[in-house]
This record gives C-alpha cells, structure tokens and sequence, in this order.
C-alpha cells in the first residue's frame, strides 16, 4: 500500500494545524469600536436646482455652484435670523429677600 504523503520524500507537509478562517460578520452588522456600519460614506455632488443670484444661472451641482461662487468672488452668507439679545437679569441678594420677607410681614400684622 502506498503512502499519498511521504513524510521522508516530502516532509512534514502542515507542521502546525491550519487555522479555521475568521468567523464572517452577519450582513448589517457593525464593528463596535467604530460603531459604523460597514458601507462607504458618500456625498452626493446632486441639489435641488437653485438660481444664482450671483450670474442668473441655474445650478443643480454643488461643485459646479461652488466653483462659479470661488472664480466670482462671492461667498454664501448664512440666513439664519440673529439670536435675540437676552438682557441680564437683576441679581437678587439676600439683603433684598430679607427685605422683602419684612414688607409681607408687616402687611400681614396691619
């Protein structure tokens, strides 16, 4: 009977057990120490057309809109409305609550 593997004409063919392969992730699942799922980020070069005010041209790109705003010099200004500017509330001490606890009680005794 012969032998398929000679040990002394071939040598010792797997010295170490090959490893299992590494166990596949489940469609959807994530790496948790990136908390990302597993599919490129991408960034759409597509926007809803929009005019202009610049050169009167339609835009439907943003690279496109882009670039014509950097070669004109123009810049996008945000249009969101200032905040309102909050007035600083008087600080109350403890005099002025001692003061006032005074006036109550002295209306109450009347």
């Amino acid at each position: 009977m012969s032998r398929l593997c000679d040990p002394d004409k071939f040598g010792r063919i797997f010295a170490n057990p090959v490893p299992a392969p590494p166990a596949r992730k489940a469609r959807g699942s994530y790496d948790k120490r990136s908390r990302s799922i597993g599919a490129p980020r991408l960034v759409r070069d597509q926007m809803d057309p929009i005019v202009s005010q610049g050169d009167g041209q339609t835009y439907d790109s943003k690279s496109a809109y882009y670039q014509h705003l950097k070669r004109d010099g123009l810049e996008i200004v945000d249009a969101k409305p200032e905040q309102p500017v909050i007035e600083d509330k008087p600080v109350v001490t403890t005099e002025d609550v001692k003061n006032a606890f005074e006036q109550s009680v002295a209306e109450l005794n009347r």
